[in-house]
């Protein structure tokens, strides 16, 4: 296979992750506190002889886009946000597994402690769960965190930030798996109640960008048949011995 063969190729294979990167981004854009798959693209030059370099692109990485993303108003006084801190998150717990959200709608589960939509268990000091007054007439979320059922302290939501940048590993749509290494205790947020973070996905953006490398994969690959013909057509033309 000839040298531009392999960099066609090689550019195809970096379109596919960025097409598969995107189109993540655009499923996930209504997930709350979603936070968006980005991808950096670096090349490998090589020179194959004393006057030509060629540039085989890569993917030099895959990181998590952390900025804080449009706060909606709701009617669950349960659904937090937190405020100030992009690399702040809740602690919730499933099946044994600690895990990092921002996605704060919550709800009272069956048992009568604060869970996630998906059944996780929010946690609050000492990762202990956060038992709730199922008859309490309303509630009432300070700014630390701290929820009160009527006038009674039910518990103070735990929340993390990411430390140094520690990367996270992604655990469904709006979790990662929580390292005690990766993460450390701060006081530097705001909770607010009846409130709650959406996806930071710009769809408008991310279309856009998955047209153009879809755009872009499909000239290559027209590029890769046009080579073949011609290389078959050469083929064809060599005279049998």
């Amino acid at each position: 296979m000839q040298i531009s063969s392999f960099l066609t190729l090689s550019k195809q294979t970096a379109l596919t992750r960025q097409i598969e990167v995107t189109a993540n981004n655009l499923a996930n854009a209504s997930t709350n506190g979603y936070r968006r798959t980005a991808i950096q693209f670096n090349s490998i030059m090589q020179q194959p002889n004393t006057t030509d370099v060629i540039a085989y692109p890569f993917e030099a990485e895959t990181y998590v886009d952390f900025t804080e993303a449009a706060i909606q108003n709701t009617n669950n006084p349960l659904d937090l946000s937190i405020l100030g801190n992009s690399q702040a998150f809740f602690v919730v717990e499933k099946d044994g597994e600690r895990r990092l959200t921002r996605n704060g709608s919550f709800q009272l589960g069956p048992t009568g402690t604060l869970q996630t939509t998906i059944g996780e268990t929010v946690l609050g000091d000492g990762d202990q769960p956060i038992r709730l007054n199922p008859s309490a007439q309303q509630y009432f979320i300070g700014p630390d965190g701290t929820i009160f059922s009527d006038a009674d302290r039910s518990g103070r939501v735990r929340v993390v930030q990411r430390r140094d940048n520690s990367p996270l590993t992604r655990v469904g749509s709006a979790g990662f798996r929580l390292y005690e290494g990766a993460v450390e205790e701060t006081t530097n947020f705001t909770i607010q109640g009846g409130r709650i973070e959406s996806a930071n996905v710009t769809p408008v953006l991310e279309m856009t960008l998955l047209v153009e490398a879809s755009r872009h994969y499909e000239m290559l690959q027209q590029v890769l048949q046009m080579e073949d013909e011609r290389q078959s057509s050469a083929i064809d033309k060599i005279p049998s011995a």
